[in-house]
């Protein structure tokens, strides 16, 4: 099984095929199989068919940056002393 998208594959379990494409450019794309399957995946998401089916993208809460740590982290300073030439 083939694809016209290197984002593309499908999986196949008992028989049962699953089709799984992303399109993470900015316009929407119809991927082709090799087996004359299609999808059509809009700009930004991910989009399966067949045994299995869902679309979407990630939530949005999972796409922001991480919060700081609540617990802060104490700094140690070390300093070097110079020996004094005699």
């Amino acid at each position: 099984m083939t694809a016209n998208s290197p984002l593309a594959v499908a999986f196949t379990k008992n028989g049962a095929r699953t089709y799984v494409a992303s399109n993470i450019t900015q316009s929407p794309l119809t991927v082709g199989f090799s087996d004359g399957t299609s999808l059509a995946v809009p700009a930004g998401k991910t989009v399966t068919s067949g045994a299995h089916a869902w679309s979407g993208a990630a939530p949005r809460a999972a796409r922001t940056r991480p919060t700081r740590p609540t617990r802060r982290i104490r700094r140690i300073h070390l300093s070097v002393r110079r020996r004094r030439s005699t």
